[in-house]
C-alpha cells in the first residue's frame, strides 16, 4: 500500500542517496534505515524537543540528489507512531543538491487542528528522486515566540542554484486516510502556504521560489516574512 502511494507521487523506493534534517535536530539519521517509513526507522521521539514557533519557522536540510520531490507531514502529539495525517508543505519538486531550506513553515492556520503554545507534534520530511522515498523526523512543541532574525539566517540557506517548480497537488505520500484534524488531498493547507488548489499551488510556488535564491540574503529575507 505504501509502495503503490508513492510510485503514484513519483516518489518510488530509494537505494543510493540520502538526506539529513538539521534543523530542528533531526531524531537521527542511519544509511540503512532511511528508506524506513516512519521517520527513517527512527520510532521513537527525541527527549529534548525543539520550540518552533507557530507563526512559522525553518526546516533545514542536506540534500545529496540534484532532483527531489519534497514533503512536510505534521503529526501531533507525544509519541503519534505514524500518524502524519497533515499535509503541511505539499509536494513540489526541488532542484540542486546540498542546502535547502523549507522557510517559513507555519501550521497556525491549519483548519482543523487546533494548535496552541505547548502542543507538541512531529514533523515528517519526505524526499523522493528516480529509486524511491527518504524520511526523516523532527519533534517540536509549539511556541507563540518567534525565531530572531540572527536564529532565523543560521538555520535556514540554501545552495547556490537551489529552484523549485510547481507540482499538481499529490496528496499525502504517507497514503495514510483522513482523520479529523488531518488534512486529505482535496485539502491540505497551512497558515503560511495556500490550500492545496491549481491557484494555491501556483501563489505558493511563487513563495517557494523566493527560498531558492541562496545564502544568507535569503534566509534574512524569509525572517522578515
Amino acid at each position: 500500500m505504501l509502495r503503490q502511494s508513492l510510485l503514484s507521487l513519483g516518489l518510488p523506493i530509494l537505494t543510493a542517496a540520502h538526506f539529513t534534517v538539521s534543523y530542528p535536530p533531526s531524531r537521527g539519521f542511519s544509511e540503512d534505515g532511511i528508506s524506513s517509513f516512519p521517520c527513517g526507522g527512527f520510532n521513537t521521539p527525541t527527549a529534548e524537543r525543539t520550540e518552533f514557533p507557530l507563526t512559522g519557522g525553518p526546516i533545514q536540510m542536506d540534500n545529496t540528489h540534484t532532483s527531489s520531490n519534497l514533503q512536510v507531514l505534521l503529526a501531533l502529539g507525544n509519541n503519534p507512531g505514524d500518524a502524519f495525517n497533515t499535509v503541511v508543505v505539499p509536494t513540489f519538486m526541488e532542484q540542486g543538491p546540498n542546502e535547502f531550506c523549507f522557510g517559513n513553515v507555519s501550521v497556525s492556520g491549519i483548519e482543523g487542528l487546533n494548535i496552541t503554545a505547548g502542543t507538541n507534534g512531529t514533523f515528517q520530511v519526505i524526499a523522493g528522486g528516480d529509486e524511491g522515498g527518504l524520511y526523516a523526523c523532527v519533534d517540536v512543541t509549539f511556541v507563540n515566540d518567534p525565531l530572531s532574525q540572527d536564529g532565523y539566517a543560521q538555520n535556514c540557506v540554501n545552495a547556490t542554484g537551489v529552484s523549485v517548480e510547481y507540482m499538481a497537488d499529490m496528496g499525502n505520500a504517507n497514503g495514510t486516510e483522513h482523520e479529523e484534524g488531518g488534512h486529505d488531498h482535496d485539502e491540505s493547507s497551512s497558515g503560511a502556504m495556500p490550500s492545496a488548489t491549481s491557484e494555491g499551488l501556483a501563489a505558493q510556488m511563487t513563495m517557494m521560489a523566493g527560498w531558492a535564491v541562496g545564502g544568507m540574503a535569503l534566509a534574512g529575507g524569509l525572517a522578515a516574512l
